[in-house]
């Protein structure tokens, strides 16, 4: 009987019973790579590793990957179609409610701490922030293996979002003031809290004490002014123009 050719069975599949294949070994080499991104014949090699591609050619890659703008984007260069760049074309995305959006699938945005990401979240015991640390978690992994991102080592995966995920991403909503410091038993956190130390009734122009209030009035503390720069607030706006901004979130 004669053999089979390697590869040849390669040629019976289409591109969408491919696609799954080359979007994991592509999106995980682009992610764990310091620069974030492959040339398409470098991409082609890597996937030749596989005894399922072991016939596909640059071509074949081009137009799959071509496919699928919504996952890689092509960033040609003088140098001819196989030395394009491929990088990704998509960016995770932070819920900003995550105790009340309900969860996967409901949301599909990831329940992970911001401030984590960019290695500025005062809480030293991560399983105590609110927000997590933990991009494996149960919400987290589904929206990762939708995206074929669940077979990253989240330190890799972490350094990917700093290095390539847009500004927007840190300040998708301004700061909240703090619910705890303004009640009888105040915040314990004090200077390690991620929200505002600041007299609620102020923010929303409406405290009777004025100077007198027992809670601070200061929006321009030290503290304050490192969570509002945080959130890509401008310090040297007029300060009701801030205001302005944080009541809106509030609403």
């Amino acid at each position: 009987m004669r053999r089979r050719e390697r590869g040849a069975t390669n040629h019976s599949l289409t591109d969408s019973q491919i696609f799954p294949t080359v979007a994991r070994y592509a999106i995980y080499h682009i992610v764990t790579l310091d620069g974030g991104q492959l040339t398409v014949s470098k991409l082609r090699d890597i996937m030749l590793e596989n005894p399922q591609l072991t016939s596909l050619s640059i071509d074949d890659l081009l137009r799959i990957l071509g496919k699928h703008p919504e996952m890689f984007d092509l960033e040609e260069t003088d140098r001819g179609k196989s030395q394009s760049n491929v990088v990704l074309a998509f960016e995770l995305q932070i819920c900003d409610q995550p105790k009340k959006c309900g969860g996967y699938p409901t949301c599909k945005d990831m329940h992970i701490c911001k401030y984590f990401l960019q290695n500025k979240c005062r809480q030293e015991q991560p399983n105590r922030c609110q927000f997590g640390h933990y991009l494996h978690s149960e919400h987290n992994l589904p929206i990762l293996r939708e995206k074929y991102m669940d077979n990253i080592d989240p330190r890799k995966l972490k350094e990917w979002i700093q290095k390539h995920h847009n500004r927007l991403f840190w300040t998708s909503r301004p700061p909240q003031v703090c619910t705890y410091y303004n009640t009888a038993g105040g915040c314990s956190k004090n200077d390690t809290c991620q929200f505002l130390h600041l007299c609620s009734y102020y923010i929303r122009r409406s405290c009777k004490f004025d100077s007198k209030c027992s809670r601070s009035h200061a929006l321009k503390s030290e503290r304050n002014i490192e969570i509002l720069r945080e959130h890509g607030i401008d310090i040297e706006r007029d300060q009701d123009e801030i205001i302005d901004i944080l009541n809106e979130s509030a609403t």
